[in-house]
């Protein structure tokens, strides 16, 4: 994707970001729900967008989505989002999860990210979709295969 597409969904992760911190200061559970997953599709979006121009990540692979196993607001409104990337590769049924994170600001409407994935320990496409756990994967680790900052 061009740097043009890139920078659009830059703006609308910023967007949902900004609308999820509205709802978490008085939504309801269900909005803030909803909020949640339209973020991860977006980032789902972007982090496929952003691995295709890691030379490390195949030409046929494709990021699905990404879910949530949580989403909360730090000291200054930094925002983190911890969870999983579902990906598959082209011509193929069969699914991979990969442990994803990231941090986003806006100060004074400059949005700053960084979005880490994939486990250096485990290595990509070690644990398939329908063999990961309900609970999700804990993110302990520190050492992350893909780090994409803006």
């Amino acid at each position: 994707m061009e740097s043009q597409g890139i920078t659009q969904l830059e703006r609308r992760l910023a967007d949902y970001v900004d609308s999820y911190r509205r709802l978490c200061e008085g939504g309801t559970a269900h909005e803030q729900t909803e909020e949640l997953r339209q973020i991860c599709s977006v980032m789902g979006r972007l982090l496929g967008s952003l691995l295709q121009t890691d030379a490390r990540w195949n030409k046929y692979w494709w990021v699905d989505d990404v879910l949530p196993t949580s989403g909360t607001f730090l000291v200054d409104h930094q925002f983190r989002l911890e969870g999983e990337m579902i990906w598959g590769q082209k011509g193929s049924a069969q699914q991979w999860v990969e442990p994803c994170a990231m941090t986003a600001t806006e100060t004074a409407g400059v949005f700053k990210y960084q979005i880490l994935c994939g486990d250096v320990l485990r290595g990509l496409g070690k644990l398939s979709y329908d063999h990961r756990s309900n609970s999700g994967n804990q993110i302990t680790h520190a050492h992350w295969i893909f780090t994409f900052s803006h």
